[in-house]
């Protein structure tokens, strides 16, 4: 090897270095929000968050309003685009995005009962291959039945989480302040703050960017020595 080809290669390992960090950082600043999960199947009718297992109102948006194509369906804070094969009840096979707030769980019910989407607890903002289960109580030899009606759980928005940890600060601030005062006492029935919950809004699907971060440190540490080596060895060969 002589100079000039070590000098060629080490502006190319370097840029090679900083690609493998800036693609681990875009991992961790820009992680995937849809994913896909495997329904399962529950021979039922299904009207609330409850029958799935979710306390809090949730949306049944009905075949009739289910247009062929790709349409974004609102209702008050929810907000959710919807990608049907087939209008109404004719629909069989979905996928879904832009999803504020995130969804906890989807149920698709068809026939005698419903595929259930369960995204919870850090919710998703999109997924594809949602379909319809076959008719004859999910029978594998029968025909897909139908699209009925989606019931749909969204999680919290980013403004409702932060605005239920804000409360909860300043109630526990409160307490503390009185305790420490040794004035005021807590009435009769009052109740402690209810806990915060989760910010499905910054949840990524329980993806974790750690590894790629750590392989991308790796990958850099070991293309810098090289590059390194390849300068030594070729100032001893000049």
């Amino acid at each position: 090897m002589n100079t000039r080809a070590a000098a060629v290669s080490r502006p190319t390992i370097l840029l090679a270095a900083g690609a493998a960090l800036a693609l681990s950082l875009l991992a961790i600043v820009n992680p995937v929000l849809g994913i896909h999960v495997p329904p399962t199947f529950v021979g039922e009718n299904v009207n609330s968050c409850e029958d799935l297992g979710l306390s809090g109102a949730g949306w049944n948006l009905a075949a009739a309003s289910v247009q062929a194509g790709t349409h974004t369906y609102t209702n008050g804070a929810w907000s959710i685009t919807i990608t049907a094969d087939a209008a109404g009840a004719d629909g069989k096979n979905f996928s879904f995005s832009n999803a504020s707030p995130p969804v906890l769980k989807l149920a698709v019910k068809a026939g005698d009962g419903y595929y259930l989407y369960d995204y919870s607890p850090g919710g998703a903002t999109a997924d594809t291959g949602l379909i319809t289960p076959n008719t004859g109580d999910n029978d594998p030899e029968a025909p897909q039945a139908g699209l009925s009606h989606f019931f749909i759980c969204f999680g919290q928005s980013q403004s409702q989480s932060q605005s239920q940890s804000q409360s909860q600060s300043q109630s526990q601030s409160q307490s503390q302040s009185q305790s420490q005062s040794g004035e005021g006492s807590v009435a009769a029935g009052t109740g402690t703050p209810a806990e915060s919950q989760p910010n499905t809004a910054m949840s990524f699907g329980g993806s974790n960017p750690l590894p790629t971060a750590a392989f991308g440190l790796i990958l850099l540490a070991s293309l810098a020595g090289l590059a390194f080596a390849n300068v030594k060895a070729a100032r001893s060969r000049s």
